[in-house]
């Protein structure tokens, strides 16, 4: 059964806030990343996932790492989760 997910969150620092994002269902999902300038995050999805973002590292439960720099927005579609 595909649920559709849709939300906005906002997480507060003192560069200003890193907003994410998620529309539609798994299989056909988008996710867009907002985060300040000045600041690095990381964004960690299912190994199976295939994104045009530098790799930090992998975890031995299935979880690629990926560098999200400030200052940018990005958005990946995502057909695994």
């Amino acid at each position: 059964m595909k649920t559709p997910a849709g939300f906005t969150t906002f997480q507060q620092t003192v560069n200003g806030a890193i907003e994410f994002k998620s529309e539609g269902v798994k299989g056909n999902r988008v996710i867009s990343v907002n985060v300040p300038a000045n600041r690095e995050e990381e964004l960690w999805l299912n190994d199976r996932e295939k994104v045009d973002l530098p790799i930090v590292g992998k975890r031995s439960n299935g979880i690629t790492k990926y560098r999200v720099v400030g200052g940018k927005h990005i958005k990946v579609r995502l057909i695994n989760i």
